[in-house]
């Protein structure tokens, strides 16, 4: 996965750069068609704020898009809280397409029985559904 950092009010050190590419660049293990993320940091100037640092990604591939904005008290700990909140996007969007392709896998078991005509399967007897005379 190609991962762009930039920042605004704040410099990114090798330490942090290196701890984005990994935390980051390994969300392509959950979806392989996710080619290009992009890392933005910025600073909030409001000393009264206590969750001063926001980092927004936003993945992109394959005609999807995933984005996410998370504030954290230091870079680090913003990376992390944004990896895991991409997780679980992936992970939904991952279920969507599978379910997709595959289908729901709905049968008459999962149902509770139900036909598709809106009848119950009485289990035998006769084709009208009441008992025979």
């Amino acid at each position: 996965m190609d991962v762009s950092i930039s920042s605004r009010h704040l410099t990114v050190t090798p330490k942090l750069e290196e701890a984005i590419r990994t935390k980051i660049g390994h969300l392509d293990r959950f979806l392989p068609e996710l080619d290009t993320a992009v890392v933005h940091f910025d600073e909030a100037r409001n000393p009264r704020i206590a969750n001063r640092e926001i980092c927004e990604v936003t993945l992109s591939g394959h005609g999807h898009h995933l984005r996410c904005k998370v504030q954290a008290p230091d870079p680090f700990a913003a990376v992390d809280r944004a990896e895991a909140k991409l997780e679980r996007q992936i992970r939904k969007l991952r279920t969507k397409l599978q379910a997709r392709h595959h289908g729901r896998g709905d049968t008459i078991r999962n149902r509770g029985g139900e036909l598709p005509g809106g009848g119950r399967s009485s289990g035998g007897g006769s084709p009208g559904g009441g008992s025979a005379s």
